[in-house]
């Protein structure tokens, strides 16, 4: 079992984001005053992921008029998804930790200060922020809450993940995890999250905790329907196939070219 060094240089922030104009450079700011608390040096690589708002001007404004350095934007014309934004901003990054964090104020930014007192009080390779965690205040919609219990009961079934939230959007990984684990991931979109700690867990990163959050849901209008669930469907019955009959997620890799979008940047 590794044992890691909790002597952070800097965090690393990842945010993907795709048509998230609506208060984004609200949202910036309040990150940026809770990122100037820590401890320690850190960066935040925004991710475009191919939006058709305003998203990528909102974000260009906000650097231009803070003029800070410790915000760079990466973009590219189509969206392709979460996942794959994450893995192409995680290769633009130098921190240790990194924290994946979704890019609206359902999850205010100070609870960054809390995943990362996790890291080191559990010297955790990876901790989830968590819906269900007995100190979890949240008033996540009826229909989306059951939709969730249900389907983290099929992972826990198919995979032994004991994990009670894998989908929410604040993680912290040990830079090491993803650099193993990031190679071998295949889902672009839909169940990224779920891909993410099995590869870990399967790779030796069984250290995965859950902290408590406060989640403010904001859209109450659900995005939930019949496609969505085929996807989310399709792409874990495509996890079960690599995990259990290629093994795909200890193989030795190669270096994966999706990680590597095909198109210009804007930077």
């Amino acid at each position: 079992m590794t044992k890691f060094s909790n002597n952070f240089q800097k965090v690393s922030v990842i945010i993907p984001a795709y048509n998230k104009e609506q208060n984004f450079e609200k949202y910036l700011q309040i990150l940026h005053q809770q990122l100037e608390k820590i401890p320690y040096d850190y960066e935040v690589v925004i991710v475009n992921d191919g939006s058709n708002d305003q998203t990528l001007k909102k974000a260009l404004n906000y650097i231009q008029n803070n003029a800070t350095t410790k915000f760079r934007i990466l973009s590219y014309p189509l969206n392709v998804g979460k996942g794959f934004a994450l893995c192409y901003g995680f290769t633009q990054t130098s921190g240790d930790p990194i924290v994946f964090f979704d890019a609206d104020l359902d999850l205010h930014p100070r609870q960054i200060h809390l995943l990362l007192e996790y890291l080191i009080q559990y010297d955790a390779d990876i901790v989830v922020g968590s819906r269900r965690h007995p100190d979890t205040q949240s008033n996540y919609p009826w229909l989306r809450r059951h939709l969730s219990r249900i389907y983290q009961l099929i992972i826990r079934l198919l995979f032994g993940l004991n994990i009670r939230d894998t989908q929410l959007g604040l993680k912290i990984f040990r830079r090491q995890v993803l650099e193993t684990i990031i190679p071998r991931l295949t889902i672009k979109q839909w169940v990224f999250d779920v891909e993410v700690l099995i590869a870990a867990y399967q790779n030796g990163f069984t250290k995965i905790k859950e902290a408590p959050i406060v989640l403010t849901y904001q859209k109450f209008n659900s995005t939930v329907n019949i496609g969505t669930i085929f996807n989310i469907c399709k792409d874990t019955l495509a996890i079960f196939y690599r995990y259990y009959l290629k093994r795909h997620y200890q193989k030795p890799f190669r270096v994966n070219p999706f990680l590597y979008p095909p198109f210009p940047q804007n930077d």
